[in-house]
């Protein structure tokens, strides 16, 4: 018999819960995010909170580097960017300084 849950976020994160039947054995629930294994668990329910929590932890750090992204943009507005844009066409301003190591031209 095949069972599982799933949990998705996005394009980002996929958890997954499935149950595993040995023969003589207690059926085992094996958890997963975005296909790297958890463990195994007795219990469905400590193989779904498990899986939720660590999203959850890491749904933390992306919201948090996503901050810091939206941060840096706001800051690099039209005027800093004209004489670098000047330079090279009209290729993304903001590739050209990764590209250059945020050199200062």
């Amino acid at each position: 018999m095949c069972e599982g849950w799933s949990l998705e976020i996005g394009m980002a994160f996929r958890g997954s819960v499935v149950r595993q039947d040995t023969s003589g054995d207690a059926p085992t629930w094996i958890a997963s995010i975005n296909s790297t294994a958890l463990g195994e668990f007795l219990e469905r329910e400590i193989a779904m909170h498990r899986v939720e929590e660590l999203i959850e932890a890491s749904m933390v750090l992306v919201l948090h580097d996503w901050e810091l992204i939206e941060r840096r943009k706001r800051k690099d507005n039209v005027r800093s960017s004209a004489p670098i844009l000047r330079l090279f066409g009209n290729q993304n301003p903001i590739e050209v300084r990764a590209k250059l190591g945020r050199a200062e031209l």
